[in-house]
């Protein structure tokens, strides 16, 4: 599926939300995987399907005998498990550990689907991006301008005091 996800947007003429979206495109395609259902489309090694790994070209071991091609239909045996013989080669052993505990593509898993790597339920929510952004960057200032926002004042006190703070 190579080209599903697009690997960029472009900021023409569109709207202030569409804008911000391009603006952080990169990051946020960084966070969405595939689930590997029933079809045939996505591409073992330029696709990100294993959790947290991104395309699994960035992981190869050696690029030797890499059939960049395949897809993840390929990689799986006739009696329906994971080839791991394949993965052996050219992965390390924490990212097999993770593709053996995803189910193989079968024919009643229903159709592949993309799904955001930081909710439970896999799907996109302002919040879950924000703390994926944000990340461990928590500044003890931030305690101060809860603090003036919570204020049991009116609003042009709380503003008053964030001017004076800022």
């Amino acid at each position: 599926m190579v080209g599903m996800i697009p690997g960029k947007i472009t900021r023409g003429n569109c709207s202030a939300l569409w804008r911000g979206i391009a603006k952080i495109w990169a990051l946020l395609k960084e966070n969405l995987c595939w689930s590997i259902g029933t079809r045939d489309s996505v591409n073992c090694w330029e696709d990100p399907w294993v959790p947290k790994k991104g395309p699994l070209k960035t992981r190869v071991l050696s690029t030797e005998g890499l059939a960049t091609e395949s897809l993840v239909k390929d990689i799986v045996t006739v009696k329906g498990t994971w080839d791991i013989n394949t993965f052996r080669n050219q992965l390390p052993e924490d990212i097999i550990q993770k593709i053996l505990n995803i189910p193989p593509p079968h024919s009643q898993a229903g159709p592949n689907k993309i799904f955001w790597m930081h909710t439970s339920n896999g799907k996109f929510t302002i919040k879950s991006a924000y703390q994926m952004i944000k990340g461990n960057t928590w500044n003890e200032q931030e305690s101060k301008w809860k603090k003036v926002w919570k204020f049991p004042r009116p609003q042009r006190v709380r503003f008053f005091l964030w001017l004076v703070y800022k």
